[in-house]
This record gives structure tokens, C-alpha cells and sequence, in this order.
């Protein structure tokens, strides 16, 4: 697995790969509106590459962009779609590029590779990619589907049992970056954690309208249960990871919220790398030092 971590490695890698990309890119995206990912999208066409995507046709507060972006893709011919309507919302960030996926935490915006604390995983294991494959044909054609791959992560499948499951498994230490807290069941997860004796603490940034804060209650239900929460402003905290014992890390689109975890479409891995696990937990680190307590 090769781990990216934003805004510091930037986007020029994962620009550089799609638009050579000689055989197709499959990419589910909840935002995309960067320019650059449309002129890598039409590069790997120009290519010969198959080149499709599927697009949330009406993401929170930014339905027009849906529009712009489908129309743009269509007007240099690669193949689009409004996502599966089945789901609430596809907010899958996923890309398949030739025999290599990649699962992202960041939208395709100029915001989610410049300015948000953001990771993505690269992988090459057949498995893997295979179910991704798998996953978008079926979304494509609007089917239904059951992906089973242990290291895949997909609401509204099994998102549930397996963030649980690694909440669970914490024994030392859980460290989390969060953009919503707004799911009882994790929230009391975490909860449980600490009060067993784990160290827990998570990063989040601060409401920007305090009066009207979606995130309070269940931040408030963390910090009476012995987790430590603390704000950070820059990076904005877009990124939805879990980091366990320093070992096991979860990444993915999953925001901690009942809509991400049981009626979405959304992505996530799990990764037990050890140095793509150790840079995690560094640049956690790293932001918590600058981070300010709630």
C-alpha cells in the first residue's frame, strides 16, 4: 500500500497517474469541481484508456457543481453518470486507475488537496481491486451487489459491523479524525474504549457557527467518557480516520453519522502497513500539538 498524505504531497502524483493511465479509470466522486481532474480524466481518454464516472448528483448545498461537472465530462466524451439514486447519497471517493485503486478521503476539489487534512491509499492487490471494479459496474448498471473483501469497508453493507469491530479491537490507544460526530453507536464505542482504559483522542475542527453546532451533543457525550477532543482550524479536518494501537489504521469516505454509516454509498480500507500506520499516527501527532482543547 502507498499512503498520501494532504495538503503536504499534494495532488501533482495522483494527477500524474490518472492521466497516464493506458487501460481505464473507474472513479466514484461525491465532489468533483477541480480542474485538473477533468484534464487528467480527458488525458487518460486521449490515451485510449476507458475512462467512467459516476457522480452524486446532489450533494449537500452544492447541487449545481453536480450538474457542471457531468455536463464537462460528457463534452469531451468520457462516459457519465449520475450515481445509484438508491443510495442517500454516494459519497464514495474511489478511483481504479489501470490494476491500482485508490481510496481517498478527499473530494476532487481545490480545497480537498490544498487546504484540508485529507490521506489516500494506493493499492495493487488483486483483491482488492477486483471489488472496486466490482462495486462501480455495479452501481453503474444500478444492480445490487454484496462485497465480502476483509479489507473493504462499504456502507451501507458493512460499514456498521466494521468500524465497530475496529473501534473494538483498541487496547492502548485510539486516535481519530473526525469531521462529523453524529452517530450514537460510535460515539458510545469510543466511550467504551476509554473507560477500559485506551487512550482515546480526537480531532475535529471548530463549528463555524457555533449556535447551530450538528457536532456538539455527541462531543459532548465523548468528553464526559474520558475522551480527549481538541480543535484544529488548518488543516480543516475532512479526513474519517481511526488509528488503533499504533497498528491498524481504517480510512475512508465513513463519516462518524447514522446517514454515512447506514444509508450512503461510501468506501474505506483498512490498512495494517506498518510505515504507512506510523505516518498516520505522526501526522496526528504533529496535529494535535497544534490542535486547541474544546
Amino acid at each position: 500500500m502507498r499512503l498520501a498524505i494532504y495538503p503536504e504531497d499534494g495532488a501533482d502524483g495522483l494527477l500524474t497517474t490518472i492521466a497516464s493511465a493506458r487501460q481505464r479509470v473507474l472513479l466514484t466522486m461525491y465532489l468533483l469541481t477541480d480542474q485538473r481532474f477533468f484534464d487528467a480524466l480527458q488525458a487518460a481518454s486521449q490515451n485510449g484508456a476507458t475512462v467512467r464516472v459516476l457522480v452524486e448528483q446532489n450533494p449537500f448545498n452544492n447541487t449545481a457543481s453536480a450538474q457542471i461537472a457531468y455536463d464537462k465530462l460528457r463534452a469531451t466524451g468520457i462516459e457519465a453518470k449520475y450515481a445509484n439514486p438508491y443510495f442517500r447519497l454516494t459519497h464514495e471517493k474511489g478511483i481504479v486507475i489501470d490494476n491500482s485503486a485508490v481510496i481517498l478521503t478527499a473530494n476532487m476539489t481545490s480545497s480537498g488537496f490544498r487546504f484540508n487534512r485529507e490521506f489516500g491509499i494506493a493499492t495493487d492487490d488483486p483483491g482488492v481491486v477486483k471489488e472496486i471494479v466490482d462495486v462501480f459496474d455495479a452501481d453503474w448498471s444500478r444492480a445490487p451487489i454484496a462485497p465480502a473483501n476483509p479489507y473493504l469497508i462499504w456502507s451501507p453493507v458493512n460499514s456498521r459491523a466494521r468500524i465497530g469491530a475496529v473501534i473494538a479491537s483498541t487496547r492502548r490507544s485510539l486516535d481519530v479524525y473526525a469531521e462529523e460526530t453524529q452517530d450514537d453507536a460510535q460515539t458510545q464505542a469510543m466511550v467504551q474504549a476509554a473507560n477500559a482504559g485506551a487512550t482515546v483522542r480526537l480531532l475535529i475542527s471548530p463549528p463555524q457557527d457555533t449556535s447551530n453546532d450538528a457536532n456538539a451533543a455527541d462531543l459532548d457525550q465523548l468528553q464526559r467518557g474520558r475522551v480527549y477532543v481538541r480543535y484544529l482550524s488548518k488543516p480543516y479536518i475532512h479526513a474519517k480516520v481511526f488509528v488503533v494501537d499504533g497498528a491498524l489504521a481504517f480510512i475512508g469516505s465513513q463519516n462518524i453519522s447514522t446517514s454515512s454509516i447506514e444509508f450512503n454509498r461510501e468506501l474505506g480500507v483498512i490498512v495494517s502497513d506498518a510505515t504507512a500506520v506510523r505516518r498516520i499516527a505522526e501526522t496526528f501527532a504533529k496535529d494535535w500539538n497544534l490542535a486547541t482543547e474544546r
